[in-house]
């Protein structure tokens, strides 16, 4: 009875020493995998488009059978990003609409040329201070194929500073796969008027136009990889 039991405490002895070297050897494998799993791939950030401090070098574009666009660049800012950066915020872009008939049409805010947006981006956002009237607003974008997209749709029917945001949709192709590079082109800001609402004078303003972005790839990129920009 003595040897049996002799047997059996040595077996149990072997086998916990067994399971303590595969955890002390391999058991933390699985634990690194796991973290390795749970990495961050994403770094989001809030990248500035434009700050509209230079707003004179855009431009306004409208049919001149249907009225008359003009642009100027104006003293102020929306109270939230007047918050965030007190000394940079002290000019909007501003747009006036002096109808010359009633009917279908709109206007596109354009800048100087295309503005790069590198990374992979999420949505594009504005400030823009309504004067409650039924106009939508939406984005013009360029992938990475050169292709134009309108995102967004965004009413206007309200008063005041409100931050308008369009998705960028995944299916829209940002990444180039020869380069690696990543990013979209703003082209502009397209206002599409209710023709009900297309009687005397119109006034809108922009300020802060941003946007979200996830820079992963493009921070972790080689530095001294040239870039194909000449």
């Amino acid at each position: 009875m003595k040897k049996i039991l002799i047997s059996i405490i040595i077996i149990f002895s072997f086998a916990l020493i067994v399971v303590f070297a595969q955890v002390e050897d391999g058991g933390a494998a699985p634990a690194d995998t796991a973290a390795t799993a749970g990495m961050a791939t994403e770094m989001i950030t809030n990248y500035l488009i434009d700050d509209f401090e230079f707003a004179n070098t855009w431009t306004v574009s409208m049919s001149r059978d249907n009225g008359i666009a003009t642009l100027t660049r104006k003293d102020g800012a929306a109270a939230d990003v007047k918050a965030s950066s007190p000394d940079a915020s002290k000019y909007i872009l501003g747009v006036k609409i002096e109808y010359l008939k009633t009917g279908h049409t709109g206007f596109s805010v354009l800048p100087p040329k295309k503005i790069r947006i590198p990374g992979t981006v999420k949505d594009i956002n504005v400030w823009v201070a309504g004067r409650n009237y039924e106009h939508s607003m939406s984005f013009y974008i360029s992938d990475s194929f050169g292709s134009t997209h309108q995102i967004g749709m965004s009413s206007l029917n309200f008063v005041g500073w409100k931050k308008i945001s369009a998705y960028v949709s995944p299916a829209i192709a940002q990444e180039d796969v020869h380069t690696q590079d990543s990013g979209i082109d703003f082209v502009g800001i397209r206002v599409d008027c209710d023709p009900k609402d297309t009687r005397g004078k119109y006034f809108v303003y922009f300020d802060d136009l941003s946007a979200t972005t996830d820079m992963y790839l493009s921070t972790y990129s080689d530095p001294d990889d040239p870039k194909d920009i000449w």
